[in-house]
């Protein structure tokens, strides 16, 4: 995670102890900051056009930090882009239940194995995980493998069909 900052801008003077203070508690990423003013070819290259901007790296994703710029916000930031990308999950509630995948949108992928082309379903699934690893910081992502025999298994077949891919929102059903 990096700041960009500018010396005389107001909001990266404001900014500036809160980062300190990441960087002393957080141990599973790198904290850093950047002047701007200074290192113009790095600012380019990220497209850094105000300031504060904050950038972060992950598995190959670069993007920038749109979120709350508190210690909460950042923490939390950094303890999504440390969780899995994408979990496997039981049922639709346990994806609101998983403590890093509470808040904002969630995406399940609904298959049954037994009920599509084996093929198909595999690479589905592979598609889906590295999307989930490139968009992990603006939503969480969970497989949901249905089986044929239960009761909950028939039910989301009949409503969905083999493969279904669901949005999951606070407060509203699927």
């Amino acid at each position: 995670l990096v700041k960009f900052y500018a010396p005389w801008c107001k909001h990266c003077k404001t900014l500036k102890p809160v980062f300190e203070e990441l960087g002393s508690k957080v141990s599973h990423a790198g904290i850093g900051e950047i002047d701007a003013t200074k290192n113009k070819v790095a600012a380019e290259k990220y497209g850094v056009k105000s300031y504060p901007t904050i950038i972060y790296k992950q598995d190959g994703v670069v993007g920038k930090y749109d979120g709350h710029r508190s210690m909460a916000g950042l923490t939390a930031f950094l303890d999504r882009l440390n969780a899995p990308a994408c979990i496997d999950v039981k049922n639709i509630s346990e994806m609101k239940e998983h403590s890093a995948f509470s808040a904002g949108v969630s995406f399940v992928l609904v298959l049954s194995p037994a009920a599509a082309d084996p093929e198909q379903v595999n690479n589905i699934r592979t598609t889906f995980k590295d999307v989930s690893v490139k968009l992990k910081q603006h939503a969480s992502f969970g497989i949901l493998e249905v089986d044929l025999v239960t009761d909950a298994g028939s039910n989301l077949l009949s409503k969905y069909g083999p493969i279904a891919l669901l949005k999951v929102e606070e407060g509203r059903e699927p």
